[in-house]
C-alpha cells in the first residue's frame, strides 16, 4: 500500500501490517453482510 510521505512526489510503500504497527491503528470490520 502507498501512503503520502507528506511532500509532493514522496510516497512510502508499506505492507498493511507495517502501517498498522507504525501508526498504532485499530483494525475493525466495517462491512455488512
Amino acid at each position: 500500500m502507498l501512503v503520502s510521505g507528506g511532500r509532493r512526489g514522496l510516497d512510502i510503500e508499506l505492507r498493511p501490517a507495517d502501517l498498522v504497527a507504525a501508526t498504532g491503528a485499530v483494525v475493525a470490520p466495517v462491512a455488512r453482510d
